[in-house]
């Protein structure tokens, strides 16, 4: 079983919750939200080869996201996995949603190919798709 998307720094005891994942699973892709939490991820996860960290641009955090735009270009070139990136336009989203729109154009264009990507695309499925 995969599990492409988890947030498994958001659990209780997720150093706990890892090892278990890594044992059930045949892998695990622990999606963050900004660059430094991917970081952070690689370091902690290091030990559970199935519970591989995802490189994040989280779009509700695209003010963070944004100002660690140039450091998650660089972490993209070893990453083979990222995510959570995308759009949200819903309620709590839209104010932000040009910002996204920079930080995705981004993230996009700092994509590897053959990296496996997650995309978040809440009420924006369209404009993520054209990204």
């Amino acid at each position: 079983m995969l599990d492409s998307h988890c947030h498994v720094d958001l659990l209780s005891n997720p150093i706990d919750r890892a090892r278990e994942f890594d044992r059930m699973l045949s892998a695990c892709v622990a999606v963050t939200y900004v660059p430094e939490h991917f970081e952070l991820a690689r370091k902690h996860l290091a030990a559970f080869p199935r519970v591989v960290p995802g490189l994040g641009a989280h779009p509700l955090h695209a003010s963070r996201a944004f100002s660690q735009l140039t450091r998650f270009c660089t972490l993209a070139e070893s990453a083979r996995f990222i995510g959570e990136v995308g759009l949200d336009a819903s309620r709590e989203g839209k104010p932000s949603l040009a910002l996204q729109k920079k930080v995705f154009a981004g993230v996009a264009a700092a994509v590897q190919p053959g990296s496996f990507v997650t995309v978040h695309s809440r009420d924006a499925w369209e404009e993520t798709l054209q990204i």
